[in-house]
């Protein structure tokens, strides 16, 4: 059964906002918890977006925030995040299905960012057939 009530327009925007706080939250305990703090999903996608950056992109946040670039792209995915939380509670007012499925893609959006900058031991976490190849890892007994 469903239900045709909303919720109020303010209290379905925090709860979305808290939802995503917490699930970064989360994320970036276990990464403490293992010792390895590139596993924070919120740290890879900072870094997984630098990498595709186009460097002209690169060469003006710079230029324009000089030491300060990784920073400021960290507060920027912060906020582009809090209004997400904030969206995604006011789409989720008469049911929760649609801030679920964003939430989970969100979740997908940030593994899939840690799995690419997966190295040492937090690579070890990661099945077998997922697992980064070393470039230095050859078959030395077949020669």
């Amino acid at each position: 059964m469903t239900s045709t009530t909303r919720v109020p327009a303010v209290r379905a925007a925090l709860t979305g906002l808290t939802a995503v706080i917490a699930a970064l939250g989360v994320g970036h305990l276990v990464a403490g918890l293992i010792l390895i703090p590139a596993g924070s999903p919120f740290l890879a996608v900072g870094n997984a977006t630098i990498d595709r950056t186009p460097a002209a992109v690169k060469d003006f946040a710079i230029t324009y925030f000089g030491t300060n670039d990784k920073p400021a792209l960290l507060v920027g995915m912060a906020v582009v995040l809090a209004l997400a939380g904030l969206l995604i509670g006011l789409i989720s007012r008469r049911s929760l299905a649609p801030g679920l499925a964003a939430i989970v893609v969100l979740g997908v959006i940030g593994v899939l960012a840690v799995h690419e900058q997966a190295t040492g031991r937090l690579a070890l976490l990661a099945p077998p057939p997922l697992r980064p190849r070393r470039p230095d890892s050859t078959d030395a007994g077949s020669s």
